[in-house]
C-alpha cells in the first residue's frame, strides 16, 4: 500500500462529473452504496455530489482525510430532501457529531472552524425502516477546505510494469 498526498488550497465543486479523480482529494465514498456526482441539483455550477437510491434501513457515506498546518475554516454547501425525523443528514468530524437534519432543506452553507491536524470528515445519510418523503437525497457542493491541507490516502498499489530500479 502507498500513501499519497497532494497539498493544494483544495476546493470541489464536483464540475469534473467524476466523484474520484484521485489528486488532490481522495474521496472515500462507502463501497456498497457509493456517492455519485449528479447534474440534477447544484449550489453552483452544474454538478454536486448525491447520495445513492437508498431503501428502507439503509445508509450511506463519504468522507475525506485531510492533514492541516495551521487552524482554518472547513466549509460546504449541503440540500436535504427526506422524511422529516426520520431519515437523517449526518456530518461528523474526526468521529464527532456536528449536526443532523432532516426534512426539506434547499441549498445552506456552513462553515467549521478546526485546528490544525488531521482531519476526517464525514457526510452520512440514513433512511430509517419505514416511510418515504421528499426525494430521499442528500447533496453536497463547494467544499472548502482548509488553504493548508494536505490530502492524504492509502490505496493499493502494483508494481506490475514499474522498473525494477532507477537510476
Amino acid at each position: 500500500r502507498t500513501l499519497y498526498s497532494f497539498a493544494d488550497a483544495g476546493t470541489e465543486t464536483f464540475e469534473s462529473g467524476v466523484l474520484r479523480q484521485g489528486r488532490p482529494f481522495f474521496w472515500e465514498p462507502e463501497v456498497a452504496r457509493p456517492w455519485v456526482v449528479t447534474s440534477g441539483a447544484a449550489n453552483t455550477g452544474a454538478f454536486s455530489a448525491a447520495t445513492p437510491d437508498l431503501k428502507q434501513d439503509e445508509s450511506s457515506s463519504l468522507s475525506a482525510t485531510f492533514t492541516q498546518a495551521v487552524a482554518g475554516s472547513f466549509l460546504f454547501a449541503f440540500k436535504v430532501s427526506s422524511e422529516l425525523n426520520y431519515d437523517i443528514f449526518r456530518v461528523l468530524i474526526d468521529g464527532v457529531p456536528q449536526f443532523a437534519l432532516s426534512g426539506e432543506l434547499d441549498w445552506t452553507g456552513i462553515v467549521i472552524p478546526l485546528p490544525a491536524g488531521e482531519h476526517t470528515v464525514t457526510w452520512i445519510y440514513q433512511k430509517d425502516d419505514t416511510g418515504s418523503d421528499g426525494a430521499d437525497l442528500v447533496w453536497i457542493d463547494d467544499v472548502f477546505f482548509p488553504e493548508s491541507a494536505v490530502f492524504t490516502s492509502i490505496e493499493s498499489s502494483s508494481t506490475e510494469g514499474l522498473p525494477g530500479e532507477y537510476s
